[in-house]
């Protein structure tokens, strides 16, 4: 069996596409990497079964990926003893909630927002969350939403790349350009 990879994805913000990131990723390492993926949402928000409940009968053939909503972090060893090689984790924007299955993620992806309605949430999380965990590895950031002078401006202040989030459209039917920037991810 393939080595086991954890991917954990926060969203510094709600609304920045954790969920949709998640579940387009979730489809790209079953269907395009042919590997057993499990897509597990410890958010507590409850958009996976939502989402699932809007998309019935267009999910694809479970044989490759297994969708656990609601999930707590307790579970965590459960579903690690069911030998998936991909580990997507929704941690949603409930970054103390999640932190410790966050923290141990072979990589890590921070969702942000560079709008400027939602410029505070972000600047809370740099000064205080991301000071806190300065031994963070394997992050990237990832900004959907917010202009070229705003990403370079946090790019300078923190010192830290920020990669643009493609717009996709349908997460359970992804284009080559798409499937392409998720291969950057994995």
């Amino acid at each position: 069996m393939e080595e086991r990879k954890s991917i954990g994805i926060f969203g510094v913000q709600q609304g920045v596409g954790v969920t949709h990131l998640c579940t387009a990723l979730t489809h790209y390492c079953a269907d395009c990497l042919k590997s057993h993926t499990a897509l597990v949402e410890l958010s507590g928000n409850h958009e996976l079964e939502e989402l699932q409940k809007q998309q019935q009968g267009k999910w694809g053939r479970p044989d490759r990926k297994h969708y656990f909503a609601n999930a707590g972090s307790d579970n965590m060893p459960e579903y690690i003893r069911q030998g998936y090689e991909y580990y997507i984790i929704d941690g949603g924007s409930e970054f103390y909630r999640i932190r410790r299955e966050f923290l141990r993620c072979d990589r890590k992806l921070i969702l942000v927002s560079l709008s400027p309605w939602k410029r505070k949430e972000l600047e809370y999380f740099m000064s205080v969350i991301w000071e806190e965990e300065k031994c963070l590895d394997n992050v990237t950031f990832l900004a959907q939403f917010g202009m070229k002078k705003d990403k370079k401006d946090f790019q300078k202040q923190y010192r830290i790349p920020i990669h643009t989030l493609p717009f996709m459209e349908d997460p359970l039917h992804l284009k080559e350009a798409e499937r392409l920037f998720l291969k950057t991810l994995v």
